[in-house]
C-alpha cells in the first residue's frame, strides 16, 4: 500500500510572518507609535501567502488585520479610512469563510466592522448597522468559545458605541450603557487582569456619569466607581497610553460636576491634569490626549473665572494645545468645540472665532450639534 503524504504547506512561513508584524503593528499603534514598517512587512508576507495559497485562511486573516490597523492610524490623523476599512472587512470575510468555525476570525471580523462604525459615528453617521454585524460576529465567536474574554470585551465596545450615538442623537443610552457594562464585566470574570476590560468599563461609567450630570444628577457615585475600574485597570498595564486620557476625562467630568454645583474643583483638576500628562508622554502624536489636555485648562479657566481671578494664562494654554490637537486631526470636531468654549473665555471674548468653529465642528459632524449647543447659545446671545 502507498502511504497518504500531506502536501507541504508552502504558504506557512508567509502565514506566520505576516501574523506576527499584524500583531506587532498593532501593538505599535496603540502605543502611540509608528507601525509603518511592522504594516508594510505583515502586508508583503500576508500577500504573498494568499499568492501561494489563495485559500490561505491565515493569509487573508493577517492581510485584513494589517489593513485595519492602517485604517486607523490613518483616521487618527484626520485621513479618510474608509476604503483601507472596506479592504479590510473583505479579506476578513474571506478568512471566515474559509475557515469557518475559527473564534479569532470571527472576533477580528467584528472588531472590523466596529472601526468602521466608530469612524462613521465620527463623521455623524448612523453607526447601528455596522455595529449589529459587528456584534453578530463576537455572539458567534462566543458560541465556538464561550470563555473567549476578548469578544465579550468587544460586545462591550460595541455597546458603548451605541450608546454615545443615542446620547448624541436625544435618545436614551442607559440600556446600551447597561448591556456594555454587564459585558464588559463577563470579560473581568473570565480574566480579572485584563487591563482593557477595565479601562474600557471605567470609561462606560464616565459616560453614564455625563449622561447623569446632563440631567441634574449628581454623577459622583458613578464616577466613584469609574475611578476604581481605572485603578484596577491602569496599573495591570500602565504603558496604555489611552486609559490615562479616559482617566483624565473622567476627572473632568468630576470637575465639571463640582462647579455647576458651586463646590471646589481643584482636586479634580488635578487629578486630570496628571492623567493626561501621562498620556502625553506616553502618545505625544494623540490629537485626543492633546484636546482632554486643553479641557483641563478650559476648566481650569472656568473655576478661576468663577472665583474673579485671572484665567487669561489658562486660556492661553488651552488655546494652544487645542491647536496642537487640530495640527494632529484637522478633523477633530472635539478640539473645535474646546477651543470655540476658550475663546469664548478670552478676555474681551472672541464671539466671531468661537462661532465660526463651532460651526465648523457640525460641519464636521452633525452630531456635535448636541455637544455645541450650550456654547451656540452663548454665542448667539453675545452677537
Amino acid at each position: 500500500a502507498t502511504a497518504r503524504t500531506t502536501a507541504p504547506n508552502v504558504a506557512g512561513p508567509w502565514e506566520a510572518t505576516a501574523l506576527v508584524q499584524w500583531r506587532r503593528a498593532e501593538s505599535l499603534n496603540v502605543r502611540g507609535l509608528d507601525p509603518a514598517a511592522a504594516l508594510a512587512s505583515a502586508d508583503q508576507a500576508a500577500r504573498k501567502a494568499i499568492e501561494l495559497s489563495p485559500q490561505s485562511a491565515e493569509g487573508h486573516h493577517a492581510l485584513g488585520g494589517s489593513l485595519m490597523v492602517a485604517a486607523l492610524n490613518s483616521a487618527a490623523h484626520g485621513g479618510d479610512p474608509e476604503l483601507l476599512l472596506a479592504q479590510a472587512i473583505d479579506h476578513l470575510e474571506r478568512a471566515a469563510t474559509i475557515e469557518d468555525g475559527n473564534p479569532v476570525i470571527a472576533d477580528d471580523l467584528g472588531f472590523a466592522y466596529d472601526r468602521r462604525a466608530r469612524y462613521h459615528l465620527g463623521l455623524g453617521l448612523d453607526p447601528r448597522d455596522d455595529l449589529e454585524k459587528a456584534l453578530t460576529q463576537y455572539e458567534q465567536a462566543l458560541v465556538l468559545s464561550p470563555g473567549y474574554a476578548n469578544a465579550h470585551n468587544n460586545s462591550g465596545i460595541a455597546y458603548l458605541r451605541r450608546a454615545l450615538w443615542e446620547h448624541r442623537s436625544g435618545l436614551d443610552p442607559v440600556p446600551a450603557l447597561d448591556l456594555a457594562e454587564s459585558t464588559f464585566r463577563q470579560a473581568l470574570d473570565i480574566n480579572p487582569r485584563y487591563a482593557y476590560a477595565w479601562i474600557n468599563l471605567g470609561t462606560c461609567l464616565r459616560i453614564r456619569a455625563q449622561a447623569l450630570l446632563t440631567q441634574g444628577t449628581d454623577p459622583e457615585p458613578i464616577l466613584a466607581r469609574g475611578r476604581q475600574a481605572f485603578d484596577t485597570g491602569i496599573p495591570i498595564n500602565p504603558t496604555l497610553a489611552y486609559a490615562h486620557k479616559e482617566r483624565a476625562i473622567l476627572e473632568l467630568v468630576a470637575a465639571q460636576a463640582a462647579i455647576d454645583q458651586g463646590k471646589a474643583s481643584r482636586d479634580s483638576l488635578t487629578r486630570a491634569a496628571a492623567a493626561i500628562r501621562v498620556a502625553l508622554d506616553g502618545n505625544p502624536s494623540s490629537s485626543d490626549a492633546w484636546q482632554t489636555s486643553a479641557e483641563v485648562h478650559r476648566l481650569k479657566a472656568t473655576a478661576l473665572r468663577n472665583t474673579g481671578s485671572p484665567a487669561r494664562r489658562e486660556v492661553a494654554r488651552g488655546l494652544a494645545e487645542a491647536e496642537r490637537a487640530l495640527e494632529l486631526n484637522p478633523a477633530s470636531w472635539q478640539a473645535m468645540i474646546t477651543s470655540a468654549a476658550l475663546h469664548l473665555l478670552r478676555q474681551p471674548r472672541a464671539t466671531a472665532e468661537a462661532c465660526e468653529l463651532l460651526d465648523a465642528a457640525v460641519s464636521a459632524n452633525p452630531l456635535a450639534k448636541h455637544d455645541a449647543a450650550p456654547l451656540r447659545r452663548e454665542c448667539e446671545g453675545d452677537q
